[in-house]
């Protein structure tokens, strides 16, 4: 029985942003988007459903509910491919299914839960699954994984959930670089059980346990995999990090500081942008049973700041069991809200230069202006834009003999100031190759091009 929820109450989108400062920053409402195709009511977004972005133009789902449906959405279309082929496995995904992909390789991990250790492989030119070693304790509810390349070594990540505080790594080696095969062979290795750092406290991964990566360039130079446990019998409110280079946890900022209150359930999940100068961690909190009336969806950057909290319009105030979320890098957050819903969605967001507004904030340059940082390009960029009046906007990059190589923005803009981030990889998901390319902005009728190097 779904929960009545009090006229007038929203969900709101919560965020920590900047490195070591708080930036002002705004986002726009969640908009529905294509729903899931010619799929059993039963099994949308129900306990087990995974998002996960795996490069180019493509958010991959499972759905849970023991289906082992396997679907791709295409961010630029707006259309669902059932194409991709689905788990071998009948039984398919339940509770404690999760995704996390390495987006260089075109390699898709997954666990399928439901009290299982299996986990898988899925490789996107192959399209073909692969069985791989199966963590070595069964995964249920709250089971997790993150993906992760730390200082040219990739390694998983991973929470078994069920109520265990165990917590995994899947690498060629464990911490400290001990352990046998290293450069040959990937095994699961034990890691530094959950705890909460200020009293030592063991924490618990139950349903809404979740896990992502921080990549070190915006974390004071220390990669961490941030983790929310669910535990709602020792510490509810625990949000934790666990440094690679200490091997060892720490307790990062609550939701609402000062309130013990505000904590997560099931539906809880979690994800990153890993977008130098302006990352974030989302979060949908989920449901909250003791806060019936106040459920949250909220972000942050884990440097100099809290979790912010935003209104948003189209989201319901609710996330329930089968809710998840990843991040795209097209600057749009990608949602399930779960309850078996179909109501697949996303949110935009835009961070307003010198700390204004969108919409005639504090200053802004006559003239239609951008620049790209850094230059040379390695690994990512932000296109910051100063927009004279509102008007339809269009980022391209195109190559040095001007075809047209990806779009970054086809959208209406206030006038004002914006950015937007950009990681350069092919339609493929493969990095651009090196060289000189051109950065060409329209707004209206005024159009402005710029040449710039991928390094």
């Amino acid at each position: 029985m779904r929960r009545k929820v009090r006229k007038g109450a929203r969900s709101r989108l919560w965020a920590v942003w900047g490195v070591f400062a708080v930036i002002t920053c705004s986002f726009g409402s969640w908009e529905l988007r294509a729903p899931l195709p010619s799929v059993p009511p039963g099994l949308v977004e129900a306990e087990g459903a995974a998002l996960t972005y795996a490069g180019g133009h493509y958010i991959y789902a499972i759905l849970g509910g023991g289906s082992n449906e396997f679907l791709r959405y295409n961010t630029t279309t707006d259309q669902w491919d059932l194409s991709p082929r689905n788990l071998p496995v009948p039984a398919g995904f339940n509770s404690g299914a999760a995704l996390a992909a390495d987006v260089d390789a075109g390699l898709i991990y997954a666990f399928r839960g439901g009290g299982m250790p299996d986990f898988w492989c899925y490789t996107i030119a192959g399209d073909t699954w692969y069985q791989q070693q199966g963590l070595p304790v069964n995964v249920g509810a709250g089971g997790a994984l993150a993906f992760a390349n730390q200082y040219g070594e990739k390694f998983i990540y991973a929470l078994a959930g069920g109520g265990s505080p165990t917590f995994w790594r899947w690498g060629r080696f464990g911490p400290g670089g001990s352990g046998p095969g290293r450069g040959t062979t990937y095994n699961w290795y034990p890691m530094p059980s959950l705890r909460w750092p200020p009293t030592g406290q063991a924490l618990f991964a139950n349903a809404g346990g979740c896990l992502t990566w921080a990549h070190s360039e915006w974390t004071g130079g220390y990669d961490s995999i941030f983790c929310i446990p669910c535990d709602p019998l020792n510490v509810p409110y625990a949000v934790i990090a666990y440094s690679v280079q200490s091997n060892t946890w720490s307790a990062s900022m609550p939701f609402d500081p000062g309130n013990e209150n505000v904590w997560p359930g099931p539906g809880c999940a979690l994800t990153a942008r890993n977008v130098y100068p302006y990352p974030c961690l989302y979060c949908l909190l989920g449901d909250i049973a003791h806060t019936p009336l106040d459920l949250k969806t909220r972000a942050r950057v884990p440097s100099g700041g809290g979790w912010a909290n935003y209104d948003n319009t189209i989201f319901p105030p609710y996330q329930r069991m089968g809710a998840a979320i990843a991040y795209g890098y097209d600057d749009y957050n990608y949602a399930f809200i779960g309850d078996h819903e179909n109501k697949f969605q996303r949110n935009y967001y835009t961070i307003p230069l010198g700390g204004g507004g969108q919409s005639g904030g504090t200053s802004h340059r006559s003239g239609l202006t951008f620049r790209l940082a850094p230059s040379p390009v390695v690994g990512g960029a932000v296109i910051e834009m100063s927009i004279p009046r509102t008007s339809l906007c269009r980022v391209e990059v195109l190559d040095a003999a001007g075809r047209l190589v990806a779009v970054l923005l086809d959208r209406e803009l206030t006038r004002g100031d914006h950015r937007v981030s950009w990681s350069p990889r092919l339609a493929t998901g493969g990095s651009m190759p090196k060289g000189v390319y051109l950065l060409r902005l329209t707004a209206g009728a005024e159009q402005k091009t710029r040449s710039f190097v991928i390094n």
